[in-house]
């Protein structure tokens, strides 16, 4: 329920630029797809549009194995270790290349986040709220 808010905080491991992109979105900015489909198919998963997930849809949602640019490598590690398009990793802050191609996920709530924050400062946030819901008997 809060998976999007702690990945566009400061000790997230996610990339900067997807942490900013989490920061400048909508809920129009989303979208509840099968395209990043990795070892789990038919799972959906929301994510933040991009490239990847457009040229998919544009070529009418095909099925792995026929899907545009698969196979193509737009990011990778410093060990070496690749990431290709329609794969289900996150774009890590220790990634180069394409990362805002690569999976973003992004929950519901994206449209609520505002800044990029230390988690204890984000935790201290939601007991404050949760105690002003009860104190309110809004709970």
């Amino acid at each position: 329920m809060l998976g999007t808010r702690f990945v566009a905080s400061s000790e997230s491991l996610a990339h900067a630029m997807y942490k900013q992109c989490l920061v400048e979105a909508s809920i129009e900015s989303t979208s509840l797809t099968l395209c990043f489909d990795g070892s789990w198919p038919h799972a959906a998963h929301r994510v933040l549009r991009n490239r990847t997930l457009e040229a998919w849809e544009a070529a009418g949602n095909p099925p792995p194995g026929s899907r545009p640019g698969e196979g193509d490598v737009l990011a990778s590690l410093p060990n070496g270790k690749s990431f290709t398009r329609y794969d289900i990793a996150p774009a890590l802050q220790s990634m180069e290349g394409s990362v805002l191609e690569l999976c973003l996920y992004a929950g519901c709530s994206v449209a609520d986040i505002n800044d990029v924050r230390p988690a204890a400062e984000l935790i201290n946030t939601i007991w404050h709220e949760c105690e002003r819901a009860l104190s309110d008997g809004q709970a």
